[in-house]
């Protein structure tokens, strides 16, 4: 798991010891700590039903479509072709919009151009950002400079003398989705385990674990040992040396140490 991690991290050109690990899934929780340390990462954020975090994504995430062109084409070459592919992309995304119905929210047009060193197998996709307003390419230098800056965080390096070209265009379609913020109860009692186990977290001595349910489990809830959080999708494990917290939204903030 650590591997899959660090290709999205650090092959990327991403520190994974600057951002919090998420874990989901039924399982995901009783590995996030061990992960974590692997990583280095110090916060992890455990969703409020994390085994069925994807299903509710897919009910609450915004309307999607994405729209892609090749359009090779040298990056010094003439951007007749490529600001004429872009509108074509642009209207078909807005077909898109109306076939989607008037029951949405805001609209954004993200335009993002696959870029490579001529001889490349692989091209960096550069974000120029939303353009539901308008559609025209910024100047060839500036281009050239974002492909650099993306190019050495991604590979380390950068040769502002090879040849680059323009390989794809793609336009990510978003429409907005109104979602209610999900009701927080009220709690009046401090929350007690419904079980104390014997729980051996190396192979030396067991520890007095508390199970807690986490629908028991109010904001701003703090525990400073070892414990079991239960709930019917998920289960998630606070090992040694760890600090467990409850925010505002009732996910479970676990920092390593």
């Amino acid at each position: 798991m650590t591997r899959a991690i660090r290709a999205v991290s650090v092959e990327r050109g991403h520190d994974p010891r600057l951002f919090s690990l998420m874990p989901f899934g039924g399982a995901g929780g009783l590995h996030a700590v061990d992960i974590a340390r692997e990583l280095s990462i110090k916060n992890i954020i455990v969703p409020r039903s994390p085994g069925i975090l994807c299903a509710e994504g897919l009910l609450l995430s915004n309307l999607q479509e994405t729209f892609v062109k090749t359009c090779r084409t040298s990056l010094e070459g003439n951007f007749r072709d490529i600001e004429a592919s872009i509108k074509e992309l642009k209207n078909r995304a807005q077909k898109w919009f109306l076939n989607e119905g008037q029951n949405v929210g805001k609209k954004s047009l993200l335009l993002f151009i696959e870029m490579r060193y001529v001889g490349q197998n692989y091209e960096l996709s550069i974000s120029l950002g939303d353009i539901i307003k308008k559609h025209k390419m910024p100047p060839k230098s500036n281009l050239k400079n974002l492909f650099f800056d993306n190019h050495k965080k991604s590979y380390g390096h950068f040769d502002p003398q090879a040849e680059i070209e323009i390989v794809n265009i793609r336009l990510q379609a978003i429409s907005e989705l109104k979602s209610k913020k999900p009701k927080i109860k009220m709690f009046k009692n401090k929350p007690k385990p419904i079980s104390i186990e014997d729980v051996w977290f190396n192979n030396k001595k067991s520890h007095k674990t508390n199970v807690f349910k986490r629908s028991d489990l109010p904001p701003g809830f703090k525990f400073k040992d070892t414990a079991i959080i239960v709930q019917e999708d998920a289960t998630t494990l606070i090992p040694t040396d760890c600090e467990l917290y409850v925010d505002d939204q009732l996910n479970l903030v676990i920092r390593t140490n």
